[in-house]
């Protein structure tokens, strides 16, 4: 069988209609199950093949915006489904087209409560926009796990956030938790200031050890600030290239950057997730 074939038989066993198929394209008509358990609104869905690759867009139904990097709408309307770098997909089996049609799948049900909410939901498990800014993401992520399930949670839920401090020539980014600063890193040393002070991990409200003495923590305190820092960056430029380049706010979510978006040398603390 074919690529094509393989995405013609999954789309038929998920219940799903093929309207057309001709040479390396696949329109189907889709409607994903929602969290509820309730079927979702019927989009139009086209699938592309090509070069061993699998890419989606919407077409005949016009229920999502030409682009949107909050609603995961790549600039040629392609739905951005996952992080290849961290997650290389194989589309040699109909078991490999059924993984990632079912990538397809989670991201039309996400897309009504998107649009009603005015944010993406489950924002906490979706990835940075743009290479560099997605690499830090994982760089936070991995670091955050070696502090703990506290850290790992404030980092999904968006309580993490930088801002930039000079004092006496040195530059340093702070850590702050909900606005208030838990930890300074220098920049040129990568390395958290004050390692005496009590570590900033869960376990150490009851062992009450400081930061040097608290295993890898103070490394990883560092790594994640500075991969905050840099993700916090990344993703401010990722925004500001396409506002320069002309390409609007489609007005669908709230708080999207490219809507109050002016250009800024420094980007203000903000929260990353």
């Amino acid at each position: 069988m074919s690529l094509v074939d393989f995405v013609v038989e999954v789309v038929k066993r998920n219940g799903d209609t093929v309207i057309s198929q001709s040479g390396s394209r696949v329109v189907a008509a889709v409607q994903p199950i929602l969290a509820s358990g309730a079927t979702g609104r019927e989009y139009g869905v086209e699938v592309a093949c090509q070069e061993g690759r699998l890419s989606a867009r919407e077409f005949g139904t016009s229920f999502l915006p030409n682009w949107c990097p909050e609603r995961h709408i790549n600039p040629n309307g392609t739905f951005c489904l996952y992080w290849e770098e961290a997650e290389p997909l194989a589309f040699a089996t109909l078991e490999d087209v059924a993984f990632w049609w079912g990538k397809v799948l989670a991201f039309l049900a996400r897309q009504g409560p998107a649009e009603r909410l005015r944010r993406w939901p489950g924002k906490g498990d979706a990835r940075a926009h743009g290479a560099e800014a997605a690499r830090a993401q994982a760089e936070a992520e991995e670091a955050a796990a070696t502090l703990g399930p506290e850290f790992t949670f404030d980092l999904r839920e968006g309580r993490l956030a930088t801002s930039m401090s000079r004092l006496g020539g040195l530059q340093r980014v702070r850590l702050l938790r909900d606005g208030r600063r838990i930890a300074s890193v220098d920049i040129r040393r990568r390395t958290v200031l004050t390692l005496r002070s009590r570590c900033r991990c869960g376990e150490a409200a009851v062992t009450r050890l400081p930061l040097c003495a608290c295993g890898q923590h103070a490394g990883a305190l560092a790594v994640l600030t500075l991969a905050l820092h840099r993700w916090s960056r990344a993703e401010a430029e990722f925004f500001a290239h396409f506002a320069r380049s002309g390409r609007k706010c489609c007005g669908t979510i709230d708080d999207c950057p490219l809507a109050g978006w002016v250009p800024s040398d420094e980007p203000q603390a903000r929260r990353v997730a």
